[in-house]
């Protein structure tokens, strides 16, 4: 005896299987793509960890500046001593740090800048351009002048970043 199946069910499951599993794939693709094709903008993060990075470098806990950057002028070497990388600071940088020491009656006492210098300018009207990242920071300090006398002073620390990443 031969008992025969009914395959009608079968053919119908199998088409809309496939056409189910197409969606899927079409949908995760989509999604895939949508998600590589964001661009990432984390310049803000850039410039506050490089803000807080050089402070943390040339200030203690305690308020001191630190000696060498107070002494030294414009032999100071803020890369060795901050660990900071000089090659990503040269010609056509994406970023810029000036970092002003002043003194009780707002006298320059030393300054280190370094980076795509007309970002200084540009931060003053970046409240009308979103195409570059600044962050601005003042902080009172101690310091010990050159004849070794306690002073106050003014750190102040700006930071700028036209780096703009992708995905891709």
């Amino acid at each position: 005896m031969i008992i025969k199946k009914d395959k009608k069910g079968s053919e119908v499951f199998s088409i809309w299987w496939f056409i189910i599993i197409s969606i899927i794939s079409v949908v995760v693709c989509l999604m895939i793509l949508r998600f590589y094709s964001n661009e990432i903008n984390v310049s803000d993060a850039e410039v506050k960890l490089l803000s807080n990075n050089i402070r943390n470098c040339l200030v203690d806990e305690s308020g001191f500046v630190n000696d060498d950057f107070v002494l030294s002028g414009d032999n100071f070497n803020i890369f060795s001593e901050c660990h900071l990388a000089e090659n990503i600071f040269g010609t056509g940088s994406s970023f810029y740090f000036n970092v002003s020491l002043f003194g009780e009656n707002q006298n320059l006492v030393n300054m280190a800048r370094k980076g795509q210098y007309a970002f200084e300018g540009e931060c003053e009207l970046s409240k009308l351009s979103s195409d570059i990242t600044c962050f601005s920071k003042n902080q009172e300090v101690l310091y010990y002048d050159k004849d070794g006398v306690l002073r106050n002073g003014t750190l102040t620390i700006l930071t700028a970043s036209k780096n703009k990443g992708s995905r891709k």
